[in-house]
């Protein structure tokens, strides 16, 4: 029997759960029967199964992943969310120790195909789920592609129920009725993009088509979103389900085109001064033949002056060369209309946003005669949707500030939890069989887990003071030299043998204005980081020099090094460099060490390059500009 070879990225950080779910897929060789053989890569961290991932794009080198809802780096379905984004075809089956229907189901709606609850897995199910996976995965993929085509075209494509009611639009199919997304249309009736009389005149004619023909083809009048009423080509084919599949586009500039070419002067006129959108006439050279007195009044000029120019005069600067290149296509007779957002600049130099659809009237020889151009104000529409972009990334900002903080301390708490859970149980069920080195051991493991939660509790207190601006700025005289030996003196101890603080000064200077607290805040975070990114000890050099009014203070260790692309946001909250594997931490030190530096009105700048080191400078004033209340 042939076997099928799949490649599956083992996502699990306990190695009991890990070892055993390998041993399960490994049972393949032992099963004559089974077809199947697994290649299984295993990896402990969301980080390492992004960077896997991430090798061998666009391309997908793996046929599935198994992915624990547990991780050191990742809090809930992050883990589903972060790969669905990277690799969006390939399959993820979520392995959870909560036998709990709603995570598995909100897990696939993150984009898993199937969950497993671990202690009920054994190989025949863990089999059919991946496979089951892989298969759904292939469907929606095609079904995806297959979306995306009618998604990217032109014309308004949608799909309607046996009761009349939208199944499917395309982008195109609600932006053509004046709506920002599908949703707003799904679930929804046609009658209600139609006049009663549209709908009334549709129903007689088309019913009789559909039925005898299987489709129809003809005009109609559409309403879009804001009541507005706009001629459309429509065409509808019968589906077996007894739906319908539509068709529709936008013809109103052509159709107002044919209408002024028809129509009498008196006709046109009378629709040309309507005041509803803006309308003007312009030649082959680009000049307005005519203007009605929206246009006057969107651009702040009189009819004359605007007859006396040329449209592209008035078009902002930006935007002129896609509406030139529209224009020249319409005069080739490439198209007989376009439709573009641009910019006009106004008299009084003010800018505003319009949608522009132009369409191109012919005379009997299909000789160029004139262009239509109709003109909407829709400023306010790009003002509202400035507004809604900029709330929306300030709501996800939020949002990932929030999810960040939730991962951190669950992670963070868990370790000092943990260790004081055991070392209480020891103390309390084994007080008795203990010696008395044995409980001050214990006692001292759980002081010093206590010690940590309580510095982290400090750290994110500080933070929320600093970036809420309630954090004290408290200059005051100081031996700035002296804070610096005493503050190497503790740190060596913590440090230990392994490493040696150097500190080191240039020139004298026997008294700054500064305010300590804060300094000791910057600098046991940044000798501190030296120490913890140096695993492999080393020195560390602490250097303090004098220079035009400022102290220069340089860290610099010899170790890990930050990534370059990691440097950018590297004082950002709960931010931390890729390249930390399991060293632990918060990602809070170095937004308080800048918003410390920030009250004392310095800067920091960072030199660091991968396996080499890291060099932080802090530039500090050596008085404070001004008097009074030092809060900022």
């Amino acid at each position: 029997m042939p076997q099928t070879h799949l490649k599956i990225l083992l996502l699990e950080d306990n190695p009991a759960d890990a070892d055993f779910l390998q041993e399960l897929l490994l049972m393949s060789r032992r099963l004559p029967l089974d077809s199947l053989c697994w290649e299984i890569t295993p990896v402990e961290a969301l980080s390492a199964a992004l960077q896997e991932i991430q090798a061998y794009l666009p391309e997908c080198h793996f046929d599935a992943v198994l992915s624990d809802l547990s991780l050191p780096d990742a809090f809930g379905l992050e883990a589903v969310t972060q790969i669905h984004r990277l690799a969006p075809d390939l399959p993820i089956v979520v392995l959870t120790g909560l036998d709990d229907e709603e995570v598995g189901l909100a897990a696939m709606r993150q984009g898993a195909q199937d969950y497993l609850v671990k202690g009920r897995i054994d190989y025949p199910l863990l089999s059919r789920a991946i496979r089951y996976a892989i298969e759904r995965s292939h469907t929606q993929q095609v079904m995806r592609q297959q979306t995306t085509a009618m998604d990217a075209c032109r014309e308004g494509i949608a799909m309607l129920s046996e009761k009349g009611e939208y199944t499917y639009v395309n982008h195109a199919y609600a932006q053509v009725f004046g709506y920002k997304t599908t949703h707003e249309l799904m679930g929804i009736h046609w009658h209600q993009l139609y006049s009663e009389a549209e709908i009334d005149r549709l129903t007689q004619i088309i019913q009789s088509e559909i039925q005898h023909q299987g489709d129809w083809y003809g005009e109609a009048i559409g309403k879009k979103r804001n009541g507005n009423s706009f001629y459309q080509e429509l065409s509808l084919t019968a589906l077996n389900t007894g739906g319908l599949i539509c068709t529709v586009r936008d013809v109103t500039v052509r159709k107002c085109a044919e209408d002024a070419l028809r129509n009498s002067e008196a006709q046109f006129r009378s629709y040309f001064d309507l005041p509803l959108v803006g309308i003007g006439i312009t030649s082959m050279e680009l000049k307005w033949l005519e203007v009605n007195e929206t246009v006057c009044e969107m651009l702040g000029y009189s009819r004359e002056e605007l007859l006396q120019m040329t449209w592209t005069e008035v078009t902002f600067e930006d935007d002129l060369e896609l509406d030139l290149a529209c224009f020249n296509r319409l005069l080739s007779g490439e198209i007989s209309q376009y439709a573009i957002d641009k910019r006009y600049v106004c008299k009084n130099g003010t800018i505003i946003h319009t949608h522009l659809g132009v369409g191109c009237v012919r005379n009997s020889d299909d000789q160029f005669a004139y262009a239509v151009a109709v003109i909407q104000d829709i400023t306010e529409r790009k003002r509202a949707e400035a507004e809604i972009n900029r709330a929306l990334a300030r709501e996800r900002e939020l949002n990932h500030l929030k999810s960040s903080f939730v991962s951190m301390v669950s992670h963070e708490f868990r370790t000092p939890l943990t260790t004081i859970r055991m070392s209480f149980d020891l103390l309390q069920n084994y007080h008795q069989n203990l010696n008395e080195v044995k409980r001050a051991e214990y006692f001292k493991r759980v002081e010093e887990a206590i010690a940590k939660m309580l510095y982290l509790l400090d750290e994110i207190l500080l933070l929320g003071k600093a970036e809420g601006g309630v954090l004290s700025y408290e200059p005051a005289l100081m031996n700035l030299e002296t804070f610096c030996q005493e503050l190497v003196r503790t740190l060596q101890i913590n440090a230990g043998n392994h490493h040696e603080i150097i500190f080191t000064t240039d020139g004298q200077l026997s008294t700054v204005e500064m305010d300590e607290v804060l300094l000791h805040h910057i600098f046991s975070n940044l000798l501190g980081n030296a120490v913890k990114y140096s695993p492999a000890g080393g020195q560390i050099l602490f250097n303090l020099s004098y220079q035009s009014g400022m102290a220069v203070f340089k860290v610099k260790d010899g170790g890990i090094g930050i990534p370059e692309g990691d440097q950018e946001d590297l004082f950002a909250t709960f931010h931390r460099a890729s390249n930390v594997g399991k060293i632990q931490g918060s990602g809070l030190g170095l937004a308080i060490v800048k918003n410390c530096i920030m009250l004392h009105g310095g800067k920091i700048h960072l030199n660091s390059a991968l396996g080499v080191g890291s060099t932080f400078i802090v530039r500090l004033p050596i008085q404070p500009e001004g008097r009074g209340i030092w809060k900022r």
